[in-house]
């Protein structure tokens, strides 16, 4: 099983909602996906996110350096640019998006 994350700074809601979708769609491949949201204000209510968030959080981690995010989602916890970093070491695979 390969462990892949999603790191996801972008502000474009489609960017955002696509980014989710795709860390979902690695579930298939029977990959554990996280995410990670840096600095963005995430709109966790656009299309299928929120539920994306919460089958991402089932098989792995989905984080933010951003407290409003947290706020917003019960499946987004908080952690630090500088602890996202570190434990970007433990993945398989980084994709960008």
């Amino acid at each position: 099983m390969v462990s892949v994350v999603f790191i996801s700074n972008s502000e474009d809601g489609y960017v955002q909602e696509e980014a989710s979708r795709s860390a979902v769609g690695t579930m298939l491949g029977g990959h554990d996906p996280s995410l990670m949201i840096i600095d963005v204000d995430y709109d966790v209510e656009r299309g299928d996110v929120a539920e994306n968030l919460e089958w991402i959080k089932d098989s792995g981690l989905v984080v933010s350096n951003n407290p409003k995010n947290v706020e917003k989602s019960e499946h987004i916890d908080e952690m630090s640019v500088e602890e996202m970093a570190k434990k970007m070491l433990e993945f398989d695979v980084i994709i960008p998006y």
